[in-house]
């Protein structure tokens, strides 16, 4: 029996211990479920699948901002599911859904990023955007005016990776969740991102011991007009897991405060303290793709407010598009990246026509997908998108090597020439291919965009990923 079964078979008969002492809860199916938990992205609906799990939310307590909502109003958000799991299936009891940003619209930068509330909001590259005039770009959001509500992951340094904005009119309060700047606290204000927060009228309650550099926090205010460089807090609390033990706990965010030596780390992912040690199986190659500001999930047992790692997957952090070429059971390539391996199983989410793999995809079908390294030219999809026919491609990794003399970045095996192409910032903005050089560094994400023609790929763009 392999180490990775049998940790699950005792986090099973713990969990079973759990429910005969204490007479467990109510799924939503009726069958009595574990107090497990799960947070991340909902990224589809049909009972709401989170982390790779589908939950079955029959008879479930489903809420935004703890006012209750339908379960087709959560898809893209970020939420808290408390139920139970069996492998890649659950039962949840509550959905817990919330906004990490209410406010109007600082500036549009780019296709893909704007300014709200002092913060830098980066979209995901599935997120939903909902306007009021029917749109679906930021482009269809006016600096100044438009009030949106936002879902997404929270990164340190004012950054928020955003999988939901939707324009609404009459916001009854701003709201923005991040973490405290270092250094900026003081007696009365401190620092998320670009805005500075007064909080010495607000409700602290939650926060016994007051704000702390590095924290990750929710600050609420009444309304006022933009620019939003400072805001007065009405109430602060601390985010974070709602839970403090759970049999089986996954949290879905980005490292931060990485520390220790290999096996024996700790660190946080959206305010939830991690613990690693020599059992714990990363499912990201090896330990050294951990770095600080990488996306992961962690998957294990929650006690005493310490979630203890059984595994760690490098999160989505792939993206491919292209054409299927090689396809042979589960596994294939796509045309001009053909030395990376995409492997698809079980708890691959697949939409296509019928969402079955076998029956969709052949060698020619367009796809983008999202996957996480498996080895040092392999990956296992953790989503398959069928699309029309297309001659873009697209190939987004974790950095293994690059030579700013020899001009080439080597991504997941793959080695790509940069010369004459175009660069971009994390902000889409134009930047020199020395600029873009200083900025790596083994594991930094990049993204390389070009146009496929039989199977060559003319490689025009590279831009730099959180």
């Amino acid at each position: 029996m392999n180490n990775s079964l049998f940790r699950k078979l005792i986090l099973l008969v713990v969990m079973t211990l759990m429910v005969a002492s204490c007479g467990g809860g109510t799924g939503g199916t009726g069958v009595t479920a574990s107090p497990d938990v799960s947070a991340g992205t909902v990224t589809k609906l049909g009972s709401v699948f989170v982390n790779g799990v589908e939950f079955d939310t029959t008879g479930a307590s489903i809420t935004l901002d703890g006012q209750v909502v339908s379960e087709s109003q959560v898809e893209g958000m970020a939420v808290e599911v408390s139920g139970g799991i069996s492998g890649d299936t659950g039962s949840a009891n509550t959905v817990k859904a919330e906004t990490a940003i209410k406010g109007i619209v600082d500036d549009v930068l780019s296709t893909t990023t704007m300014t709200v509330m002092g913060q830098t909001v980066r979209l995901d590259d599935a997120a939903i955007i909902s306007t009021l005039g029917g749109g679906d770009v930021l482009a269809d959001l006016t600096p100044g005016t438009s009030e949106v509500e936002i879902s997404g992951l929270v990164k340190p340094g004012g950054v928020v990776i955003a999988t939901y904005v939707e324009e609404k009119s009459g916001l009854v309060e701003n709201k923005v969740k991040g973490y405290i700047n270092t250094g900026s606290v003081t007696a009365t204000t401190f620092d998320i991102g670009a805005l500075t927060v007064t909080y010495s009228g607000a409700d602290l309650s939650d926060l016994p011991g007051g704000p702390t550099e590095g924290s990750l926090v929710e600050v609420k205010a009444n309304p006022i007009t933009p620019p939003l460089t400072a805001i007065s807090a009405t109430k602060v609390e601390a985010e974070g897991l709602d839970a403090a033990n759970a049999p089986e706990a996954e949290v879905e965010g980005y490292v931060k405060d990485l520390s220790g030596t290999s096996p024996d780390l700790v660190f946080f992912v959206a305010g939830q303290e991690v613990h690693t040690d020599a059992s714990t199986v990363f499912k990201i190659g090896n330990a050294g793709f951990l770095i600080e500001g990488i996306k992961v999930e962690v998957e294990g047992q929650l006690s005493g407010g310490i979630l203890q790692a059984v595994e760690v997957s490098l999160r989505d952090s792939v993206r491919m598009e292209g054409d299927i070429t090689g396809l042979s059971g589960n596994t294939f390539q796509l045309e001009g990246m053909t030395g990376i391996t995409i492997t698809v199983d079980s708890a691959t989410e697949i939409n296509s026509t019928t969402d079955d793999f076998a029956t969709d995809f052949a060698d020619g079908t367009h796809v983008r997908l999202r996957a996480f390294p498996s080895g040092a030219n392999t990956v296992l999809a953790t989503r398959l998108d069928e699309r029309s026919p297309d001659i873009d491609a697209i190939l987004r990794g974790p950095v293994n090597s690059f030579s700013e003399t020899g001009q080439t970045v080597e991504i997941l095996g793959t080695t790509i020439s940069t010369a004459g192409l175009s660069f971009q910032d994390e902000n889409d903005l134009g930047i020199s291919e020395a600029e873009f050089f200083a900025a790596l560094q083994q594991g930094r994400q990049v993204k390389v965009k070009g146009t496929l023609s039989g199977v060559v790929i003319t490689w025009t763009d590279a831009e730099l990923e959180d």
